[in-house]
């Protein structure tokens, strides 16, 4: 019989030479007593009691152990139990699973309520995440057209906006095939979007900032003419002569003779395969007791 170890418990948490500890439960017992002991080295344990005897007394004399085992749906049963039998704790709230009963003196929700106004705040000075403006640009990164926000973006592009942020963050080269990125600017732009314009209806601008709508002058089309007329001729020359495997005729020997197929294609649907296994069972690329070959 094969019995699981079992890692849901109640720990406790104390220090040598004083009188208060600390209950918790956890489905993963040792991996919180790490958290715990990770947060109070950080500085940074939510618990503040428990926090200062760590800063006072040290690591050295802080000790942790499991003191049972037991269900998971039976932690919270057990841990109530251990905070009642316990006289002296670090605990803030003595009833397991909630933080109900815990009360805020004045001064503490008032500080709560102005810590984080003005500078302190550390989106002070910041746009907003989904309000930065978002500029469309062209291959070459001039600016096409500005939107106001990345839903603004979405509505009139038709471009997820997921999408459009991976590409302003340059995690993507593209979005919907159109080129974005957050658009920085002192003055505010008076480019606006509409649902009539070229680039919300995801259509090719033509103008100054791009290759669209230039011409080419007789003499460079003539060059161009040329150039790919010798492209040809090179090709063909290269190729005369040749048969395309898909042309060629398929010779199938059996116990009962040969059967020629006029065509790649039918040697493969006789078989009931793919026309790129086919050629690569008669070029003796794939292992087969089929033996076929090209007939010359």
């Amino acid at each position: 019989m094969v019995t699981l170890k079992m890692e849901s418990g109640i720990y406790k948490i104390w220090f040598d030479g004083g009188i208060k500890c600390y209950i918790g439960s956890s489905v993963c017992a040792k991996r919180r007593l790490w958290v715990h002991k990770r947060n109070l080295k950080k500085n940074q344990h939510d618990n503040i009691h428990l926090q200062r005897a760590y800063n006072k007394r040290g690591e050295e004399k802080m000790k942790t152990l499991v003191v049972e085992y037991c269900e998971e749906s039976l932690l919270l049963i057990r841990e109530q139990h251990h905070i009642d039998s316990a006289p002296h704790l670090y605990n803030i709230c003595r009833i397991a699973g909630n933080c109900r009963g815990i009360k805020h003196s004045n001064e503490v929700n008032k500080k709560k309520g102005t810590s984080r106004y003005g500078k302190d705040n550390p989106h002070y000075g910041k746009p907003a995440y989904n309000r930065k403006k978002v500029a469309q640009v062209d291959s070459f990164g001039n600016t096409l057209i500005i939107y106001s926000s990345v839903q603004e973006t979405e509505k009139q592009t038709g471009v997820i906006r997921s999408h459009i942020r991976l590409a302003c963050n340059g995690k993507c080269k593209t979005a919907g095939g159109l080129y974005f990125k957050y658009y920085i600017g002192d003055s505010p732009s008076t480019e606006t979007a509409n649902d009539n314009s070229p680039i919300a209806t995801n259509k090719m601008v033509r103008g100054k900032d791009n290759l669209f709508s230039k011409k080419h002058n007789e003499d460079s089309k003539k060059r161009i003419k040329e150039s790919l007329s010798e492209h040809y001729k090179n090709n063909e020359s290269k190729n005369k002569g040749r048969i395309s495997p898909m042309r060629k005729k398929v010779i199938l020997i059996t116990n009962n003779g040969e059967i020629i197929f006029n065509t790649l294609t039918d040697f493969a649907k006789h078989l009931n395969i793919s026309i790129g296994w086919a050629s690569m069972i008669i070029n003796r690329k794939r292992e087969s007791k089929i033996n076929a070959h090209y007939a010359s």
